[in-house]
């Protein structure tokens, strides 16, 4: 990562959990808070609805020492004031919350109490929602930047500190997998003859899934304090190999060369060849190009949208990469895209926004890049350009760089030893050997299983001639992208069409037996099992990933009795695992009409398939949450009786691991999927 420190991030609403993942300090505001919110919502029922109640004996008291406790340890300073600046927005809000509540532990009457309730309620939202909304923020707040160590230790030349942060803490398996990647990555560097590169170095492990302060980096160092940060809780530490991981410590140790090993001298060196090596790309080629891309919008909006670098480099990506990747580099380097606004809530360009084309034609005679990069990335500056080249060259050879750049870095670092045998070549071509080889089984699978239905297909009678799931299964398999890349969400996404359609051919296989009318056409599969026909409605099928997401709408059902909720806690195998949600999934499309199944009857589907079944009831009202990419949730309110949901006891498939009646009134955000906590709120809860 680049040797600054950006503005951090706050994601509103962020959940976190009680226990040991917290530190004390999260743990014991949590407590404060729960605290105060249970006399307070006992106050907000008797003042807060149309029709005003007695407040409850002991409110008032309840309020006063809960309230004067949270109002105390309210009081947050920031130990970097420039956090403070970057924040304000969020510090001025927790000043906002802290007098409020000081007005309520300041009530000396239930008269005054409920005066100062309808003092902070408006038309909008009441004192209680507000409170809520108060509440994520700080949890958001201090979530994302209160830290305590939790464990320190030595290995090899490096000292590791485990950061223990507000939301998370660690486990056995991430510390093993810390220390592996460590010690492979000092083992790696003494081989070849850069072992001092680790001595004195201090790693700052963070269980999260972003270092603290910067939530976009995985690890990165820290020129200045000379340290090294890893996030442990990131995608890229879980699901990436030892090996992967080495790579990446790697490039960021190269950081701690540029500016630890080579000389002022050798770096005076190396920011000139960068300098010198600038060259104008084909930006003429690019502006035609985008034009044309512009050009094809059905209306003047569209054309706007499509002058946008987001829309522009995600249909240049998908058709050439190489191209896609010299567009990201100019607009990255010169920040052509920093004017661009979108609509949070359609993902629209707003009235102010600038496109990003309209700044490139502006500046094309300014346009200059790094001509022999190694990545994109390595474009950004001269020390990325060097942490590129360490990492690559240490890695897989010479021969990875260009002639200049690699007799430049020889002569940068002339004393290393460079092995062309990269992180343990002979282990690492055999690993891919392996998923090479079990992507062919797959494939020879999917094979194996058309053949058959083509068969099947070619043996049926007239009405069956097209087959609409066959033909879902052909267009699934057009559509599958095979990357050898485990992290690359176009291998999960073959992976998942892959089960979900072996079970689909399945269903076909063992199709039940035929109407009595239907001509019975005998066939054998490549189980030898015998199968009759009959005429089937076209099926409803999932879409695959639109985007970042299952599909581009679905559904789910949120089954209460008005004082209860039903919900689910979701397995490992499906997105947010741990989390407590409702049965739900992507709405299914029928290929053939291209009609939609309706949202309804797809999450009462849905429920029926995860939990085997729904108590008695019926839908009542719902509520659609939509994203700026299009993508749609509708959750549907399904109203039942407290003795059905009493009886009923769900038979959960593989997509849950438990589930529980939650009361509305007690239920907490910790643990709870958001989407269901918007809901909620939405419901008034």
């Amino acid at each position: 990562m680049p040797d600054h420190t950006p503005s951090p991030q706050i994601v509103a609403a962020r959940h976190v959990q009680a226990g040991s993942d917290v530190t004390r300090q999260v743990k014991r505001l949590m407590d404060l808070i729960d605290a105060f919110e249970d006399p307070f919502r006992d106050l907000s029922r008797a003042v807060g609805g149309w029709r005003p109640k007695p407040i409850p004996p002991g409110t008032l008291s309840k309020v006063q020492s809960t309230g004067k406790a949270l109002y105390d340890i309210l009081d947050l300073q920031f130990e970097n004031p420039d956090q403070a600046k970057r924040l304000s927005k969020y510090v001025r809000r927790i000043k906002n919350l802290r007098k409020m509540i000081g007005e309520f532990a300041g009530a000396s009457s239930d008269e005054e109490l409920s005066e100062v309730y309808a003092k902070h309620s408006g038309k909008s939202k009441n004192a209680w929602n507000k409170l809520r909304e108060y509440k994520n923020d700080l949890l958001g707040l201090m979530s994302t930047f209160d830290s305590e160590p939790a464990g320190q230790f030595r290995l090899g030349g490096m000292n590791v500190a485990l950061i223990r942060t507000g939301s998370r803490g660690f486990t056995p398996e991430i510390i093993e997998k810390v220390k592996a990647v460590l010690t492979k990555s000092e083992r790696f560097l003494q081989q070849r003859g850069l072992g001092d590169l680790t001595k004195g170095l201090t790693v700052f492990v963070f269980p999260t899934a972003g270092i603290p302060g910067i939530p976009s980096a995985n690890a990165w160092y820290n020129r200045t304090n000379d340290t090294a940060a890893i996030a442990a809780g990131s995608a890229w530490f879980k699901k990436s190999s030892v090996d992967r991981m080495v790579q990446t410590m790697v490039h960021e140790l190269g950081h701690r060369a540029y500016y630890r090993l080579m000389g002022s001298r050798s770096r005076r060196s190396w920011e000139a060849f960068y300098e010198d090596m600038q060259q104008p790309p084909d930006v003429d080629g690019m502006i035609r190009d985008w034009d044309a891309f512009v050009a094809e919008g059905y209306d003047e909006k569209d054309k706007r949208k499509r002058s946008h670098f987001r829309e522009w480099h995600r249909k240049l990506n998908g058709e050439d990469r190489e191209a896609a990747t010299w567009l990201l580099m100019v607009v990255t380097n010169f920040d052509l895209d920093s004017g661009e606004k979108l609509d949070s809530r359609h993902g629209l360009p707003t009235k102010s926004s600038v496109p990003a084309l309209d700044v490139l034609k502006a500046r094309k005679s300014e346009i200059k890049v790094f001509s022999e990069p190694v990545t994109a990335y390595s474009s950004t500056n001269p020390s990325e350009l060097f942490a590129e080249a360490f990492a690559h060259y240490l890695s897989y050879g010479p021969q990875t760089l260009s002639p200049r750049l690699r007799a430049e870095f020889r002569k940068a670092l002339p004393k290393m030893k460079m092995a062309r045998t990269g992180l343990d070549w002979n282990q690492h071509v055999s690993g891919l050997r392996q998923q090479v080889e079990q992507l062919r089984n797959l494939r020879t699978d999917y094979r194996n299983q058309i053949r058959d239905i083509r068969r099947a297909v070619k043996a049926l009678d007239k009405m069956l001639s097209r087959s609409p799931m066959y033909e879902y299964i052909r267009r699934g398999l057009s559509r599958a992208v095979l990357d050898l890349d485990g992290d690359d969400p176009r291998t999960t996404s073959f992976l998942n069409q892959l089960d979900y359609l072996t079970g689909q051919y399945d269903k076909i296989r063992m199709a039940s037996k035929s109407r009595p009318s239907a001509p019975r056409v005998a066939l054998r599969f490549a189980s030898g099992r015998k199968a009759s026909t009959r005429k089937t409605a076209a099926p409803f099928v999932d879409e695959g990933m639109v985007g970042e997401d299952w599909g581009s709408s679905a559904s789910g059902l949120l089954v209460t009795d008005g004082d209860r909720v039903l919900l689910l806690k979701r397995s490992p195998y499906v997105q947010d695992p741990g989390l407590w949600g409702i049965p739900g999934g992507a709405v299914p499309v029928d290929y053939d009409t291209g009609k939609r199944k309706d949202a309804k009857r797809s999450a009462l589907d849905e429920a029926r398939e995860e939990m085997g079944g729904i108590p008695s009831g019926s839908v009542g009202g719902k509520h659609v949450f939509r994203k700026p990419s299009g993508f749609t949730f509708t959750t549907y309110i399904y109203e039942t009786d407290p003795d059905s949901l009493d009886r009923f006891t769900p038979r959960l498939n593989w997509e849950h691991t438990d589930w529980g009646l939650f009361d509305l009134d007690d239920i907490k955000p910790s643990g709870i999927h958001p989407g269901v906590i918007w809901v909620l709120n939405r419901m008034g809860r």
